[in-house]
């Protein structure tokens, strides 16, 4: 059995997509999906979190503040912590800047 491959064979038939299908990104659903999930999974948590840090046993209280803020132990952690942030934060711009500024190229 011989393959014709000329012009007599078959001819194929090219179907093209309406160009407003064209236009329309199908991972969007995924992306925005994976997006409420992380926001969901990041958010509740904090939102409880907070919730919880506000209750006491008769409703609405900030004993646990003023007793963090009483305590000098805590404090010192609360001072450390914030201490320990803001460094974190001034080396990574720094190191963000950096980078960004040797990877700039003008046009």
């Amino acid at each position: 059995m011989s393959r014709e491959t000329g012009a007599a064979s078959t001819p194929i038939l090219i179907r093209h997509r309406p160009a407003w299908r064209e236009r329309i990104d199908r991972s969007a659903p995924v992306w925005v999906l994976a997006a409420a999930a992380l926001v969901l999974l990041i958010l509740l948590p904090l939102a409880w979190l907070g919730y919880m840090s506000v209750q006491g046993e008769g409703g609405f209280t900030l004993a646990q503040y003023a007793r963090v803020f009483a305590d000098p132990r805590l404090q010192r952690a609360l001072w450390n912590t914030v201490v320990l942030a803001l460094w974190s934060g001034v080396i990574a711009v720094v190191i963000g800047a950096r980078s960004g500024a040797s990877s700039w190229r003008p046009s």
